[in-house]
């Protein structure tokens, strides 16, 4: 199937609900005007590439060997788009970077090097920060790389990262596992999705709440690498009258999640503390 084609059909099953309209037209415009060429970034990839909170990343590393052994390559995976976007994002420097950051400890929880769950909350960042954050330029991280190097990439470097920006980090109740394919009710927004995992599919059981982030990457829907935060059982009544609640009140489906996000961060920290004092619905101080 032409890669026109499966771009369109695969932002039309999100196009709906998140006004993706106008994704599916940047690419099918793109694909319309440029030749059927292979990204070429060359020898770009050699300087200032990815430092992630001031030290050098060992898998963005990897990416600029693999460019610079063979240029014309194009990214493989999902965390290589994310890596090329990533050392654009901050080759200026960290001052966005920095305000990100501590707009999302405000929004999910303080988080720091060395705790157990640093490495989770620092890959939800990554993902939120670079796909979904509109910086002072108005447009996302992604959008920023598009529009600078479109002209130097080939038609399916452009279409899947314009389709990367179809981009939904939801709370969903897993509602069937079949290998490492799940089928996902989303509680915050509605509507269900057939997502392929990988190794955050393991110990997840039907019916577990989890708060995750559905990329299209591939042709195919996928949840974002080890960004999965899994709600206990026992929180499950709680978190459902939070939703409710915040249906209710027409609280945004962003600072839903978000909410659900910290209470379980608060968790991890707090494990003394009785979960029904934890997972409570912002503001209410009642015991």
């Amino acid at each position: 199937m032409p890669i026109r084609q499966r771009a369109h059909l695969i932002s039309n099953e999100f196009s709906n609900r998140y006004h993706l309209q106008s994704r599916v037209k940047q690419v099918n415009r793109y694909c319309n005007t440029r030749k059927d060429r292979l990204v070429n970034l060359g020898l770009s990839f050699a300087t200032n590439f990815l430092v992630r909170v001031g030290r050098q990343v060992t898998e963005g590393l990897d990416v600029v060997r693999r460019y610079l052994q063979n240029p014309r390559c194009m990214p493989e995976t999902y965390e290589d788009y994310l890596s090329i976007i990533e050392r654009e994002a901050v080759k200026d420097g960290y001052g966005e970077f920095r305000l990100a950051r501590e707009e999302f400890h405000n929004n999910t929880g303080v988080f720091e090097d060395g705790e157990p769950w640093f490495e989770t909350r620092m890959k939800m960042f990554m993902d939120w920060y670079l796909l979904e954050r509109i910086g002072h330029s108005g447009m996302t991280p992604l959008e920023m790389y598009l529009s600078m190097y479109g002209d130097t990439l080939g038609p399916e470097a452009v279409a899947q990262m314009a389709l990367l920006a179809a981009t939904l980090r939801s709370t969903f109740r897993i509602v069937t596992i079949q290998g490492n394919t799940l089928l996902l009710d989303d509680l915050a927004g509605g509507g269900q999705w057939r997502v392929v995992g990988s190794t955050s599919v393991i110990g997840l059981e039907r019916d577990d709440l989890i708060g995750v982030r559905v990329v299209l990457f591939g042709g195919q829907l996928m949840m974002s690498p080890s960004t999965t935060v899994l709600h206990p059982r026992e929180a499950r009544e709680d978190i459902r009258n939070i939703i409710a609640r915040a249906r209710t009140e027409r609280m945004p489906n962003r600072e839903l999640v978000d909410h659900l996000d910290k209470m379980r961060l608060k968790l991890d920290r707090y494990s003394n503390v009785r979960i029904q004092h934890i997972y409570r619905y912002p503001g209410d101080t009642r015991l």
